[in-house]
């Protein structure tokens, strides 16, 4: 637990408005299966997308890349989307996530606005593109979360300002 809590980093970020106190966690600490709770982004609202959840891999070559893969169920078929990210700069959360295979123009830019204090869930905000708008994902490391957590994450979406129009996204099968 001690070693957890060394590589916890606090920073503080100023938007304009408000500064917001944000806990980060190592690259290490982002890999594995986070399932998405909340979003706004409409393809992951669509009903015929289902059980949608991100695989996050550490690069076997550079220990701060990292493979990110978007998994779902369409049609009662298994869907994924390919992506890595070059690195996370710890400093300030923000990555730049590109697309690989079919979606290699793709590039998006992303920021961890918070981590909570277990690192079993988080926010993260990706910025407006030409094509794409700007959206949320609140992801968990559990697929079902129990009511103190979702309390939680309503508290902090709000205390943001990020709480406007988010889904929950579709979790039965095709």
């Amino acid at each position: 637990m001690q070693f957890r809590i060394i590589f916890f980093l606090i920073l503080i970020v100023f938007n304009g408005e408000a500064q917001t106190s944000t806990e980060k966690i190592p690259t290490d600490q982002l890999s594995g299966k986070w399932y998405l709770q909340l979003t706004n982004i409409p393809k992951l609202t669509n009903p015929e997308i289902s059980s949608p959840y991100f695989d996050v891999v550490i690069s076997e070559k550079k220990s701060k890349n990292l493979k990110i893969y978007l998994n779902y169920r369409k049609k009662g078929k298994e869907k994924k989307i390919r992506g890595k990210v070059n690195s996370v700069d710890l400093s300030s959360a923000k990555f730049k996530w590109k697309g690989k295979g079919r979606v290699f123009f793709m590039r998006k830019q992303c920021e961890i606005v918070y981590v909570s204090e277990d690192t079993d869930w988080m926010i993260i905000e990706m910025k407006k593109t030409l094509i794409r708008p700007e959206g949320v994902f609140i992801v968990g490391r559990n697929e079902n979360l129990n009511e103190e957590v979702r309390r939680k994450m309503a508290e902090k979406l709000d205390e943001l300002g990020l709480n406007s129009e988010l889904s929950v996204p579709n979790k039965e099968a095709n």
